[in-house]
């Protein structure tokens, strides 16, 4: 009986840590800067944006609280939620499109169709990475190697260019 007992503590132990981990992988808010523009990735409004509205690049706030535009959270299951829409809509790929160019958008996380759910692939031993979907195979891009503020993002197939490389960033100072 005490090595059952036992046993059943480590389980649930192990459970609750479990548990805690995946919360605070959860509640990460970060901002994602781009390599070649080292802009950061935004909604076009911090302040409760509409499904479809493209997301975009602009100069990175000095912090990731003062921006809500700018801010990110990584969720476990791959879907980066937008902390200008109070995490409810999802870095998505518009109408679930397998085309070249088409554009990131806020969508439903998880709506039918979408392409919302991405992986972060390291480009090698730096901490930069690419943001790949998972339902189309590519990459997250700014549009046209832009530098310009409010240049789109678009997917593109994944080739590891600077165009294509983000970081995770709490602000410039």
């Amino acid at each position: 009986m005490e090595r059952r007992l036992k046993r059943y503590c480590t389980l649930l132990v192990v459970a609750l840590l479990a548990n805690v981990y995946t919360q605070a992988s959860q509640a990460a808010l970060v901002m994602l800067q781009n390599k070649n523009s080292e802009k950061c990735v935004q909604t076009i409004s911090a302040s409760k944006p509409p499904v479809g509205s493209n997301i975009v690049q602009g100069t990175c706030a000095e912090n990731r609280i003062d921006d809500t535009a700018q801010g990110w959270v990584f969720w476990h299951n791959g879907k980066i939620k937008s902390r200008a829409s109070n995490l409810k809509l999802c870095l998505s790929i518009e109408n679930g499109s397998k085309k070249n160019g088409a554009n990131v958008v806020l969508g439903k996380c998880g709506g039918k169709g979408s392409a919302t759910v991405f992986v972060r692939k390291r480009v090698d031993s730096s901490h930069f990475f690419l943001l790949k979907s998972r339902q189309t195979k590519k990459c997250v891009t700014v549009a046209n190697a832009s530098t310009k503020e409010g240049a789109k993002l678009v997917q593109m197939p994944c080739v590891k260019s600077s165009e294509q490389q983000f970081k995770e960033t709490l602000g410039v100072k």
